[in-house]
């Protein structure tokens, strides 16, 4: 659905975006080729999206609303899991690859609002 630009989008929905990436990251680190490395970070910033639901961690780790600090952390995520994304998926880790870009559209979702203005 779409209003005057933005996406509406229900609670349950929202949160399968955001909950999505890691059962398949779980999956990921269980697969004999994996990159640890590369797996950590994809983890770390599942865990961070996931956990900026609480407001106190989200004004903590991401900043305050509209700030420069929030749209800078935004941005760095999704950049990272789209470049880790199409690196997973060139290097034939598909998992890995799935959750990445999972994790980059959860993102955007995730503070979509913010974007819309």
């Amino acid at each position: 659905m779409s209003a005057c630009g933005m996406i509406l989008m229900n609670l349950p929905q929202f949160n399968a975006w955001m909950i999505l990436p890691l059962p398949l990251l779980l999956i990921a680190w269980y697969e004999s080729n994996r990159k640890p490395i590369e797996l950590f970070i994809l983890t770390l910033s599942a865990v961070l999206l996931t956990s900026a639901n609480v407001r106190s961690v989200n004004l903590d780790f991401l900043g305050t609303d509209y700030s420069s600090r929030l749209f800078l952390t935004i941005e760095i995520n999704m950049l990272v899991a789209i470049v880790l994304g199409i690196y997973s998926g060139i290097m034939r880790r598909w998992i890995a690859a799935m959750a990445a870009l999972v994790l980059a559209i959860a993102w955007f979702l995730a503070f979509e609002p913010v974007f819309s203005g």
